[in-house]
């Protein structure tokens, strides 16, 4: 594997994983700015308080985005899945992948 490609396949792995798991994140950072902002309107010094609508409010959104989050890591599964024989069966002496893989066999008599 090329230094490119490693940088590349980290890369892509880092962006599915913040984009998969921002939508959860953003709706939690909104919520709680609203619940401290309405917390310390009314002097409420309760740090229970939030746990509640936190933990509602992120699990219908995973319910409603689970559909989505699946579909982006499905797609790139596929992705990495089909240019997985460019990763590993690469020639060292030329940048083209090869075309066919060639696999030794043991005789049986060996491996008795």
């Amino acid at each position: 594997m090329e230094t490119f490609s490693a940088i590349d396949l980290g890369r892509e792995a880092l962006t599915t994983a913040i984009m998969v798991v921002a939508p959860i994140l953003l709706l939690a950072l909104g919520l709680a700015i609203v619940l401290g902002f309405l917390q310390s309107l009314f002097q409420v010094h309760d740090q229970t308080v939030s746990y509640v609508p936190k933990l509602v409010l992120m699990l219908g959104g995973l319910a409603l985005g689970l559909p989505w989050m699946t579909d982006r890591l499905l797609d790139y599964s596929r992705k990495q899945f089909g240019s997985l024989e460019n990763v590993i069966f690469v020639d060292p002496n030329s940048n083209e992948p090869s075309s066919s893989v060639t696999a030794s066999v043991i005789p049986d008599s060996k491996l008795e």
